[in-house]
């Protein structure tokens, strides 16, 4: 048996189409799990997989001398690089990855 809200609900043409917009923010609102920006952020230990393989696939850098930390979408780099402009190229490849909403840069120059 069909309850009669039921049976309301699924006739469209028996709702007020002035009900309609109503009835669909009301859907979309309860529906809704995402953050105020709209996109749903990865989980952290997804972040830094993809932030390692990052730095893993570019060659200039040592991705195997830099420890990599998420908490709440905030990567932090830390490790011994060897020049200034290593530590700029992993700031930069951490950065395009999707996700990333801040660098802490903790890598020092240093060693051979």
């Amino acid at each position: 048996m069909v309850t009669p809200c039921i049976r309301y609900l699924g006739a469209q043409k028996h709702i007020p189409g002035h009900l309609w917009p109503f009835l669909l923010i009301a859907a979309l609102t309860a529906c809704s799990t995402l953050p105020k920006g709209g996109v749903a952020a990865p989980p952290d230990e997804v972040l830094q997989q993809a932030v390692e393989v990052a730095l893993a696939a570019d060659d200039e850098i040592s991705a195997g001398a830099i420890t990599v930390r998420v908490t709440s979408g905030t990567v932090e780099l830390s490790g011994l690089l060897s020049s200034v402009a290593e530590v700029r190229r992993a700031l930069r490849r951490a950065g395009t990855v999707d996700g990333v909403r801040a660098i802490v840069n903790r890598l020092r120059v240093g060693g051979p």
